[in-house]
């Protein structure tokens, strides 16, 4: 399947990135359901549990970034050479 919001990490901005990513772990998840097997087929969604994992903790470690603070990044401060 193609997802809306694979591309989530080409997203300009960290508010971008985020905002995206979110949508595609809750397009991600709308996949997910129990691993089914009848009639000679079978579907496994370990691969799919995984990728929620990974993602769950993508967004929270950009959550906890200095990237996501609303009109901030990454603060400098020079110390003066006395």
């Amino acid at each position: 399947m193609a997802y809306a919001y694979s591309d989530w990490a080409s997203k300009a901005t960290a508010a971008e990135q985020l905002a995206a990513l979110k949508l595609h772990h809750a397009e991600v998840t709308l996949q997910t359901g129990p691993n089914v097997s009848a009639e000679g087929q079978s579907v496994d969604r370990a691969s799919l549990l995984q990728r929620l994992t990974d993602l769950e903790a993508e967004i929270e470690r950009r959550e906890s970034s200095n990237g996501s603070i609303a009109g901030g990044g990454i603060m400098k401060i020079r110390r003066s050479r006395d």
